[in-house]
């Protein structure tokens, strides 16, 4: 169940930066990350750090501080 909340989290971003084509590939991409999440989110803390880094996300967001929202 939060493999699948934390898709559509990711989904609704990609929605909401109106990118066609990063929206498109994002549709292509999500049915392995499902795979990859069923697979991993039962590794020692992953939920935890999971939370922990969407939380970051969010308040980076909030703060509209958009290098500290992306991952790279």
């Amino acid at each position: 169940e939060y493999s699948e909340v934390n898709i559509r989290f990711h989904q609704t971003l990609i929605e909401l930066s109106g990118n066609q084509a990063l929206i498109q590939l994002a549709e292509n991409l999500f049915p392995h990350m499902r795979m990859i999440r069923g697979a991993t989110i039962g590794e020692d803390d992953r939920a935890d750090r999971s939370i922990r880094d969407h939380m970051n996300i969010i308040r980076a967001l909030e703060a509209r501080d958009t290098e500290r929202a992306s991952p790279f």
